[in-house]
Order: C-alpha cells, then structure tokens, then sequence
C-alpha cells in the first residue's frame, strides 16, 4: 500500500510539473494523463470532455491498457440514466471527486460491466475538471486491484483534480485577457480611421480629393483590406419587373499592403464590389450620385 501511495503522490509531483508548461487545455489534458499513467499504478488514465450542446461526455486523451475500451464508449451526465449513473457522471454533476472501490460489482456501473470484465477493472475514480464554477469534463483513473483506492490515494487525488482546474481558470482568464486586448487595438484603429477621416474633410478642396482622402485613412489608419468608393449613376434603367440602379465604374481605390501584395487588378476588385452593392441595393434605397464606400475592410 505505501508503494501505491508514492507512486500516487509522484503522479501528482508529475502532473503538477505538466500544468506549468502546458499552453492550452488540450495539451494539459494530454500532458497530465501521460504523467499520472507514467508515473502511477494505473490500469488507464483518461480524460472525457462535454461535448457542446449535448449531455454527452466524449473520450478526449488518454494513456493505458484500457483505452481502446474507453474511446469507444459514450457517457451521459444526465441522471438516472444507465450510462450517466458511473463515477463520471456523478463527477460531473457533484464537481466531487466520486470512487468506486469494487468496480465489477458496482451496480451503477452495469451499462459498461462487460467491457470492463474483459479489461479486469477493479477500482476506477473520477475526478471533476472545473472551469470558472462550472463542470466541463472528468478525468478517470481505473486500477486492476479492488479495494486500492483508499483515502489517502483519493486525497491525492483530489488534490490533482484541484490543481487541473486551477490551470483551467488560468486559460480562460489569459483567453479573456487576449480577447480584451484585440477588442481594444480594434477599436482604436477604428477611431484613428474616424479621426483621420474627419481630418480628411477639412482638407479636401474636391470631391475627387476627399474620396482619395478618406479611402487612405480607413486603409492605413484602420487597417483596412481595401476601401473603394462607387458612385451611383443618375439615370434609372426601367423593366416590367423591377428598377434597379447601375454604378460607374470605381472613381477612388485605395489598396492595404497585404492586399496589393495578391496582385488582385482594380477591375476585378470593381466588379466584385458592384455585385454586392447591387444585391443590396435592389429596392433603389440609396439616392441618386451618393457616394458609397465599400464595406471591403477587414480588422485583424
């Protein structure tokens, strides 16, 4: 029994080493079921993930002798349910680590007794993967010996399990940190395209200068793809079934460096854009000779 424990407690020293140099939730799961296996006595360390908008945990990394067994099988968390009544699913919804010390005879285990028959399950726990308060898969650890998992294993386990979703709180928090900063240097490109914009009005002496202004302004202070201005013809063309309005051709482009580099020629450019204008303007909502400036702009 103390062997069981070292070799316990040296799963958690590995696992523990995992989570500092894991750089996304995939890779610690994968790192941490290879350290407890590594250096634990398990059967199998696996980890089952929610799949998005179902009841369903899915096999997402393991390590071990029963993983064939285990990447073929479903589980559900919904209650009172046959394949939702095992440890994993219990885990799950009581975000408590839950054990089974006599696996075999275990009733709520009867939905996969068969297979783990064959693969001489004698002990299994599952262990509860929370991020930020909420339940987002388990990891299972099986044994071959009835009866081995005893409190002292299972504190370290639990231990584990505390030390998995910690790290998984810190991906989201830097995922959110991430996506703040994006949304910040967006909108401040955004802005500067505003205010380089409004400066371009004032120093406009034509038409012909402000859209050629204005057109540099969203490319190179909002980072823009491509900008182009179309101006709506005066004239009306009318059929039977509808009026629609014609464009000439581009007057102003403006081209970012990523996009001049495609070698993409202005009249292919021209007639992309009009198509879609067109598509949007098949009621004849714009007046005529209203400049339109095209939505071809992309922020990163």
């Amino acid at each position: 029994m103390e062997t069981n424990i070292a070799r316990t407690f040296a799963a958690l020293s590995a696992t523990n080493e995992a989570i500092l140099y894991a750089k996304s939730p995939e890779e610690l799961y994968r790192q941490v079921c290879e350290a407890a296996f590594s250096s634990g006595d398990f059967l199998a360390t696996a980890i089952f993930s929610l799949e998005p908008g179902t009841h369903v945990l899915r096999f997402a990394t393991g390590f071990g002798e029963d993983i064939v067994r285990l990447r073929s099988i479903d589980i559900s968390i919904v209650a009172d349910t046959p394949e939702g009544s095992g440890v994993c699913g219990q885990a799950f919804r009581d975000q408590k680590l839950t054990v089974s010390n006599d696996f075999l005879n275990d009733t709520h285990s009867l939905a996969w007794r068969k297979g783990a028959c064959d693969a001489q399950v004698g002990a299994a726990a599952a262990l509860p993967l929370i991020c930020n308060g909420r339940s987002v898969g388990v990891l299972l650890v099986t044994r071959r010996e009835a009866g081995s998992l005893d409190g002292q294993m299972v504190s370290l386990l639990e231990r584990m399990s505390a030390n998995i979703s910690y790290a998984l709180d810190n991906f989201e928090r830097e995922a959110a940190r991430k996506a703040s900063e994006r949304a910040l240097r967006r909108l401040n490109r955004m802005f500067g395209a505003i205010s380089a914009t409004n400066d371009a009005s004032l120093r406009a002496k034509t038409a012909q200068e402000l859209y050629q202004l204005v057109c540099d302004a969203a490319v190179h202070s909002g980072e823009s793809i491509a900008t182009v201005v179309l101006l709506a013809e005066p004239r009306v063309r009318s059929s039977n079934r509808s009026r629609r309005r014609a464009f000439r051709s581009i007057r102003i482009t403006s081209m970012g460096p990523a996009f001049a580099a495609r070698r993409f020629e202005r009249r292919s450019l021209a007639s992309i854009t009009i198509s879609l204008i067109r598509c949007r303007d098949g009621r004849g909502s714009r007046r005529d000779s209203t400049p339109v400036l095209s939505p071809a702009s992309r922020f990163r």
